[in-house]
């Protein structure tokens, strides 16, 4: 019966802008079958009908969904993508590919939906508060992309369940399109429990996944999994700009592959880490504009060279904070922390640098073996240097070095006065205001602190 609506039928039932439109297509008459009923297309031959138009987005209700949370629509939604980017994916026929609209509802699946071998591919909903899928599988996975290029992703809320995935992005070697290059925008990463929000290169640990960025998103696991998690070892040049992560055990997990930016996000109880960089592959890293709330704000394992934490802030007044710990290469510049500290992570070789930075506990001594900050409050855990170092301005540049066997040093060049009290032993040093340069020995190792 739809095949027939008349243009008569059809206007009596349309607002002013709907019949505007049909005022501009005056090439059929009056009686005109809805499904033939003429548009103008400028510049050619022949108008387009109304099914035709219609075929330029592919809306996954005209595939059977129900979105009502009760029915399965994995079969459907499937079916949708399917349509929209081919069976198989539409390889390097690009020009193949139509958007898909997933409408507002309460999609639910029990399997993992598939997107692979897809180049420049879109699929889009209502918005997170609108158009929702959840897995109701444990351990499932919501949608899976496997090869996705230039792709883009947007607008929906993704949930799986306890120990799953909400989306798993990888690539597996075998489809023509790797992934690269996508842009994930305004989406809920969530899981009930455990599991990881967002996964990237973990199921392709050894293929390309890389140079991708996530906006405004949203990572939660229940405080037990990981909010976003890099393992790949060509899962390389991520970048995340605002959203949150919420209530996981780490919220951004780099254990192999690299994230070289975060920016303006928000971290939220984080159980363990809000960024933890533990594996090899990020040599470059800056997070710059973010908050946390949590207790532990970000951990640098020994591979990341070069990261930068600029113009950060840590609210947590809690015992125990730490706004930074270094294994490897950090530097730290206009940031504040409430009470949190800057920790050694072990390494025998650590460089630090720390300007213009403020810290609002001046009794928590951070722990250092090889290495320490002078803008801070500090001393040796190997105990040979017990103190406290109060700088004024608050502005230092601090140097480690390696030399040769069997001992290691520091220099140290802080701009400004400072005050020094006496350390436990192994320097003479009088407290009060210094401008000298003073030696600490620590197991026969020289630290040289050099005012300036």
């Amino acid at each position: 019966m739809s095949t027939q609506f008349s243009k008569r039928a059809l206007t009596a039932g349309l607002g002013a802008g709907a019949l505007a439109l049909l005022a501009q297509t005056q090439r059929g008459s009056a009686d005109t079958p809805f499904t033939t009923f003429p548009f103008a297309a400028s510049g050619a031959p022949t108008p387009r009908t109304m099914p035709n138009r219609l075929a330029d987005v592919v809306n996954a209700r005209d595939y059977g969904v129900a979105g009502d949370a009760s029915a399965d629509d994995t079969t459907a939604l499937q079916n949708a993508i399917n349509a929209a980017f081919g069976v198989n994916g539409n390889g390097t026929s690009w020009w193949l590919n139509r958007p898909l609209y997933i409408p507002a509802g309460r999609y639910k699946i029990s399997s993992a939906l598939d997107l692979k071998n897809t180049k420049g591919g879109l699929i889009f909903g209502d918005g997170v508060d609108a158009t929702r899928i959840f897995n109701v599988t444990l351990g499932g996975t919501v949608l899976r992309v496997n090869g996705l290029a230039h792709g883009r992703i947007r607008d929906l809320y993704l949930h799986a369940q306890t120990g799953g995935k909400a989306m798993d992005f990888y690539w597996d070697g075998v489809q023509s399109i790797s992934s690269q290059m996508c842009q994930f925008e305004n989406i809920v990463f969530e899981v009930t429990s455990g599991g990881v929000g967002c996964d990237v290169g973990t199921s392709g640990r050894d293929y390309q996944c890389d140079t991708s960025v996530w906006i405004n998103c949203f990572f939660a696991t229940g405080g037990s999994g990981d909010g976003m998690r890099v393992y790949g070892q060509q899962a390389l040049t991520h970048n995340l700009y605002g959203g949150q992560f919420l209530n996981n055990n780490i919220g951004l997990h780099v254990q192999m592959g690299s994230v070289t930016g975060v920016f303006g996000t928000f971290f939220v109880l984080s159980q363990d880490w809000d960024f933890l960089v533990s594996g090899s592959g990020c040599t470059s890293m800056m997070v710059a504009g973010c908050s946390t709330e949590s207790l532990k704000f970000g951990n640098i394992g020994i591979d990341a060279t070069g990261a930068t934490i600029s113009s950060c802030i840590q609210r947590n007044g809690n015992a125990g904070s730490v706004f930074l710990e270094v294994k490897g290469f950090a530097n730290v510049i206009n940031c504040w922390s409430e009470a949190g500290v800057i920790r050694s992570g072990g390494a025998d070789y650590a460089y630090l640098s720390v300007d213009n930075c403020k810290w609002g506990n001046p009794n928590a001594y951070p722990e250092w073996e090889g290495v320490f900050s002078p803008d801070i409050p500090l001393r040796s855990s190997a105990g040979s240097f017990t103190g406290k170092l109060v700088h004024y301005p608050l502005r230092a540049r601090v140097f480690s070095e390696l030399p040769a066997a069997p001992y290691r040093g520091m220099t140290a060049v802080i701009t400004g006065g400072h005050n020094l009290t006496t350390p436990t032993f192994g320097a003479t040093v009088a407290a009060g205001r210094q401008n000298v340069p003073i030696q600490i020995w620590y197991n026969g190792a020289a630290w040289k602190v050099t005012g300036v």
